[in-house]
């Protein structure tokens, strides 16, 4: 049983794409266009503005914390975000962190506007000698993308200064031009990143967020690798979820306020 099964059963649905919250408020009464938002993460910020905006609907990315599992309840800080959706009668609705991935997903979109092409999945299987005794394969969200021809790693840091608006460092050091590009969400430990650079033969990432072990094998296999940190990647994907929103999505959709999160903040607090 979910969290949100705990606090409001009757508005529970399957995890996923799909409406977690609210849908029978919006397919009552006249079917007129919905005002809605949409943001990376449901965040106190995304609702405080999805309540300014007096939109109906917010859609995010990645599921509410209220569909994680969990026997410990609501922490206050749920319980009031929670409260304030009901109250105020907003619907949430959340394509799924899967949708990152998926073919025409998020990662598709950012890989087709850098001109990486031959899109396709991500493999990180492991070999045995990898893992330790106690250690899981870990989970990782990315995607593929090819070049049709190779393409020089400053022209591709520039591409992405174009879309962010920002300059990134890139680690690794080596210049080498860049035809297999993987885009991913974030790398952990050193064994995931071993395990992606060996079955993929990629020549360069694009990272959310990185972590120490992972710096440390790319700095020593002088691997290119761009950091653009988690909330500027999350922020991207927005413009492919407004972009499928009328065209994909089964939703009467009017004015579209797009939230973009800040990129400072804690990885498992999701508040602004």
């Amino acid at each position: 049983m979910t969290r949100l099964e705990e606090f409001f059963k009757q508005y529970a649905e399957k995890e996923g794409s799909s409406f977690l919250l609210g849908k029978d408020w919006l397919t009552k009464g006249k079917q007129e266009p919905r005002d809605c938002l949409i943001t990376a993460r449901l965040t106190s910020g995304a609702v405080a503005k999805a309540l300014q905006e007096e939109v109906q609907t917010i859609i995010c990315i990645y599921p509410p914390f209220f569909t994680q599992g969990s026997q410990s309840g609501l922490v206050p800080w749920e319980l009031e975000i929670l409260t304030m959706l009901i109250d105020n009668r907003l619907a949430v609705f959340s394509l799924g962190e899967n949708w990152i991935t998926k073919e025409q997903g998020g990662f598709d979109y950012l890989l087709e506007l850098l001109d990486f092409r031959y899109k396709q999945p991500l493999f990180n299987t492991y070999n045995k000698q990898w893992l330790t005794a106690n250690e899981e394969p870990q989970k990782v969200l990315g995607r593929l993308g090819e070049h049709a021809k190779k393409l020089d790693l400053d022209e591709l840091l520039t591409l992405i200064t174009q879309l962010t608006n920002e300059n990134h460092r890139y680690f690794g050091y080596n210049k080498h031009p860049i035809k297999q590009l993987a885009i991913l969400e974030r790398v952990m430990e050193r064994t995931t990143l071993s395990a992606i650079i060996t079955n993929n033969h990629i020549d360069g990432m694009v990272v959310g967020r990185m972590f120490y072990e992972g710096l440390l094998v790319v700095q020593q296999l002088r691997f290119p690798t761009i950091v653009l940190g988690e909330r500027v990647l999350e922020n991207l994907l927005l413009r492919q979820v407004q972009r499928q929103l009328l065209e994909v999505l089964e939703l009467e959709v009017g004015r579209i306020v797009i939230y973009k999160q800040k990129k400072l903040g804690t990885l498992f607090l999701p508040k602004d």
